[in-house]
C-alpha cells in the first residue's frame, strides 16, 4: 500500500505526521543497505559497521562506495550500473535533511489537493525562509524509489562479499612495509 493510501481519512497533521515518518523509515532502511555494502566491502563483522556507519555522514558513505564500485568492478557496464544507483541514493539526501530538519505541516492548495509543507531555513550569513510543498504522491515516488534502492543496494553488497577476496589478492601493498628495527 501506498503511504498516501494508508493516510486517507486520517486528520491533516496526523497525515503529515505519517507520510514524512514513511519517508524516514524508507530512507533509513536505504541507507542501511548502504552500510551492508561498507560492512561487506570491508568484512566488518559484528558491531563493528554500527561504529563505522554513525560516524560517516551519508555523501561519505556515498563516495567510499563509489571508489569501491569503480575498483572492484571487473566490468565498465557493471561500474556504470552500480554508479546510477549510487547517484540516484545520492540525490535523496538534500530532500532528506529537508524533511528532518524542517518544521512541517498540513497544506490544502487552492485546487483541494493535500500536501505537506516544509519551512527550509539556511543562515548562512543571512536568513532565508523557503516553503516547499510535497504533495502527498510525491512520497509515494519516494517510497517507491527507496523501496527499488533498498534491493538494488543488497545486491551490490552481495556483489561486494563475493569480490573481497579477489581485491585484497590484487593489491600487494608489501612494498609499502617498512621495519623500524
Amino acid at each position: 500500500m501506498k503511504p498516501s493510501e494508508r493516510v486517507i481519512g486520517l486528520n491533516p497533521d496526523i497525515a503529515a505526521s505519517a507520510l514524512v515518518g514513511s519517508y524516514m523509515l524508507g530512507f533509513a532502511a536505504m541507507e542501511s543497505a548502504i552500510n551492508s555494502c561498507i560492512e561487506e566491502a570491508f568484512g566488518l563483522s559484528g558491531a563493528d559497521i554500527f561504529v563505522l556507519s554513525s560516524n560517516l555522514n551519508f555523501r561519505g558513505k556515498i563516495n567510499i562506495l563509489k571508489t569501491i564500485n569503480n575498483e572492484r568492478q571487473a566490468s565498465d557496464n557493471a561500474k556504470r550500473r552500480v554508479s546510477s544507483i549510487l547517484e540516484r541514493a545520492a540525490k535523496h539526501s538534500t530532500s532528506r535533511n529537508v524533511i528532518a530538519h524542517s518544521l512541517f505541516g498540513p497544506e490544502q492548495e487552492k485546487s483541494g489537493r493535500q500536501t505537506v509543507s516544509f519551512l527550509r531555513t539556511s543562515a548562512t550569513g543571512k536568513l532565508k525562509l523557503e516553503p516547499i510543498s510535497w504533495p502527498y504522491d510525491k512520497f509515494d515516488q519516494c517510497d517507491a524509489q527507496f523501496n527499488e534502492l533498498h534491493h538494488k543496494l543488497y545486491d551490490f553488497s552481495e556483489e561486494l562479499r563475493k569480490s573481497s577476496a579477489e581485491l585484497s589478492a590484487r593489491i600487494d601493498l608489501s612494498i609499502y612495509e617498512t621495519s623500524f628495527d
